[in-house]
């Protein structure tokens, strides 16, 4: 389902869009413990699991929407974006959250285009990660802000674009990026692998 809002006008200054969802899942494949392990060290604990199927459940909500801050031959157009999503699964068997589900998340950008170049100044906000799937030993995240800086020039049929990502080389967990091995077997810990640091980027396109 989805409702829609927007400026009446052609010029479509503003616009949100807003989608909830829920979506119900017959043979859900999940998994379930059949016996604990552990390593001859005791630092790392474990369990042997199978598959099974399970029912399962998602609900959530995605938006999305935009706003025209200026619009000048001079300056050219400036439009502020947003997005942000949010989705809970659960399985109907274990009562466990479901394995890889993201968190509350969004971004809010400022984008200006004049003539052939584009640019943007876009926060990625993440919160932190506490609904896991215990059974897998899923790492729970801290939220984080991430500040990101990028533009590109046009010219006939090629488009040079760079850009800076983590400006402020932030660190981070990914709420989906799994387990930090190396730091599980030393310490039994389950930590979640760190994201990228600063990262400068750059590319050349063309289109036909």
């Amino acid at each position: 389902m989805t409702f829609r809002w927007h400026d009446p006008s052609a010029e479509n200054r503003w616009e949100l869009k807003v989608q909830p969802y829920y979506t119900y899942v017959h043979n859900y494949i999940n998994v379930q413990v059949l016996r604990s392990l552990a390593s001859s060290s005791n630092k790392l604990n474990g369990s042997l699991l199978q598959f099974v199927n399970h029912d399962a459940q998602m609900y959530g909500i995605n938006s999305s929407g935009h706003y025209t801050v200026w619009n000048t031959p001079a300056y050219g157009k400036g439009e502020l974006t947003g997005t942000l999503s949010w989705v809970r699964g659960q399985d109907m068997v274990s009562h466990s959250g479901l394995y890889q589900q993201m968190p509350l998340h969004g971004t809010l950008a400022l984008n200006e285009t004049v003539g052939r170049w584009t640019g943007r100044v876009e926060l990625e906000l993440v919160k932190s990660k506490t609904t896991v799937d215990q059974i897998r030993l899923e790492p729970r995240t801290p939220g984080y802000a991430l500040l990101n800086l990028g533009g590109s020039y046009t010219w006939h049929m090629m488009t040079l674009s760079a850009g800076i990502d983590n400006i402020f080389n932030q660190r981070y967990y990914m709420p989906l990026g799994g387990i930090l091995v190396e730091t599980e077997k030393s310490t039994g810990q389950h930590i979640g692998v760190p994201g990228m640091g600063r990262s400068f980027n750059v590319s050349l396109a063309a289109s036909f």
